[in-house]
């Protein structure tokens, strides 16, 4: 009995205090509701209605129930205060036409008994994915593809609209990413359009390009054709030079990641015309459109040229969608050298053909914690002859890889066996060459170019290492020389070993005999031995009971 007077006590204060608090009653409600929603014309109706109920979250009053409030909903900026129609009824649905379309601001009202309101702006979108309301306005149409007719289709469109839309994740937004634009709805007025492409800057560019180039800049081989010259433009300078050249250099090189003033390709409307197709540069190239609704049709088509920057031979893979090739293979030699910790050597790289060259490029990568290629040296014949033209070489060593470009206007005659360069190796850990160093197939892709302008695959080959227990005398290095010449020799058992060098006359010029244990042994001749002499000169190891002899070539 206690306990029911004690229930029936707190409960008659509550309600005490309620009406105290009610009367009157100064509080609005605390409204709740979703910052956005999204909707979808309908397809028969072509119109979209918004229910207030919709974008209510929650509401709460401290004296009148929920179902004793009022609701009503408006459009921002169409009127004020509590929204009723015309019976002084609140509205609770609002319905947008077709003309709407895009991102609509509302009002959310609440008013409860007192006549207390409050109001909340919610963000709505409305959205035409079902293409119900036969947009007049602007649509795109147009393709992306090269000269030859192929579809760029990782092409990003992007648009400059006038007056300018605030686009919504919900509503179709660019930048739109396709080969081709179709009946894409952007604007309601005016937009201007363009395409972009910046991936695989190295795609399609070689040292073979720079040849031709050079060519053109110094007006040995012009380039004749308007897109080439454009391809050409590597600083986006609106004209060639060398500068073209070296920046070109540098993204073939690994210098750069890409060319700092230009996207990997650059676009040229299909339907302009060049007034003057052998300086495409004297007059401004269009490189978008703009569509306003007096030059607007639905059958028109704008489509555009891509070209890839640096590539003015056109060999670019498009992300592997040309089809393979059939240029020849050339093989890089290498010894199978043994190396031993904290050694260094210097090792002939040569060629197994005979060949006319006028450039080459490739990339070694290997294991930095095994060895380190610290110095890249020409070949004599690769090296600058004084003449006109001389030869432009780059090496870049790094932890890990070296990347190499050579080319000259003037081709070079190389017989199979003789050094294109000598890689100078210090060693960390004991190894064979064999084992830690490769020959990059890309993004750099190995080729030589030869003086007929033939590309050639480049494939890398090592040397035999000797059958075990058989002695080996390696070719010197490097030769020709002007400095120390060394001889490689490999021995699996404790011998007896000589040098002699002897001019053409067969005078003695330099003698060095020892015993040596097994092993790796490099056997120099030293600058004092080749000073002062002839151009050529005869060397001949012996090693117990075999002898090998040669020639040296002094520069």
């Amino acid at each position: 009995m206690k306990k029911t007077f004690t229930i029936l006590s707190f409960c008659l204060l509550a309600a005490v205090q309620l009406r105290a608090q009610c009367n009157p009653d100064t509080e609005p409600p605390v409204l709740h509701t979703i910052p956005e929603l999204c909707y979808n014309f309908l397809p028969i109706s072509k119109t979209v209605p918004v229910y207030v109920f919709d974008l209510i979250i929650d509401v709460q009053d401290n004296c009148s129930g929920t179902n004793k409030l009022g609701y009503s909903i408006r459009s921002v900026g169409e009127g004020t205060g509590f929204p009723t129609d015309t019976a002084g009824n609140p509205v609770t649905t609002i319905t947008f036409t077709c003309s709407s379309y895009g991102i609509q601001q509302v009002e959310v009202w609440v008013r409860d008994e007192a006549g207390n309101t409050a109001c909340d702006t919610v963000q709505t979108v409305l959205a035409d994915n079902l293409s119900v309301c036969n947009f007049d306005p602007i649509m795109g149409n147009g393709c992306a593809q090269t000269e030859t007719e192929k579809y760029l289709h990782e092409t990003t469109w992007y648009f400059d609209l006038f007056p300018p839309v605030n686009f919504h994740p919900c509503l179709p937004h660019p930048p739109y990413t396709s080969a081709c634009l179709q009946n894409i709805f952007f604007g309601k007025d005016s937009a201007a359009f363009r395409p972009s492409l910046d991936q695989d800057p190295l795609d399609g560019v070689s040292t073979f390009d720079l040849i031709l180039i050079n060519k053109h800049i110094l007006d040995i081989q012009p380039l004749t054709a308007p897109f080439k010259m454009l391809a050409a433009d590597a600083n986006n300078s609106h004209s060639l030079s060398t500068f073209d050249i070296v920046e070109l250099r540098k993204l073939i090189l690994g210098i750069y990641p890409k060319l700092p003033h230009r996207e990997s390709w650059g676009f040229v409307r299909k339907d302009f015309v060049f007034p003057n197709p052998g300086n495409p540069f004297a007059t401004p190239v269009p490189a978008s459109y703009t569509y306003t609704p007096s030059n607007w049709d639905f059958e028109l088509e704008t489509d555009f040229i891509g070209y890839k920057i640096g590539d003015i031979n056109g060999d670019a893979a498009m992300n592997n969608m040309t089809t393979g090739d059939d240029r020849s293979t050339l093989r890089l030699l290498l010894p199978n050298e043994l190396l031993q910790p904290s050694e260094t050597k210097r090792i002939p790289l040569t060629l197994a053909e005979n060949i006319e060259l006028a450039g080459m490029q490739f990339a070694f990568e290997f294991d930095p914690q095994v060895l380190e290629v610290s110095t890249v040296l020409l070949g004599q014949q690769l090296m600058s002859d004084g003449t006109e033209f001389p030869g432009a070489f780059f090496a870049v060593p790094q932890s890990g890889r070296l990347t190499l470009s050579w080319d000259k206007l003037n081709p070079v005659k190389l017989t199979a066996g003789e050094p294109l360069l000598f890689l100078e190796i210090t060693a960390r850990q004991p190894t064979a060459l064999e084992q830690v160093l490769r020959l990059q197939t890309g993004p750099l892709r190995p080729e030589m170019y030869t003086a007929d302008n033939e590309i050639s695959h480049l494939i890398l080959e090592f040397s035999t290492l000797p059958a075990p227990g058989q002695t080996h005398i390696f070719p010197p290095a490097p030769n020709p020389s002007n400095g120390p010449v060394t001889i490689p020799l490999l021995l699996f058992v404790t011998s007896s070993a000589r040098l002699e060098l002897f001019d053409l006359n067969g005078r003695q010029l330099y003698f060095w005999e020892a015993i040596l244990l097994p092993g790796f042994h490099h056997l120099e001749v030293p600058t004092r031995a080749l000073s002062r002499q002839s151009a050529v000169l005869c060397y001949r190891v012996t090693v117990g009971e075999m002898a090998h002899t040669g020639r040296l070539c002094l520069f």
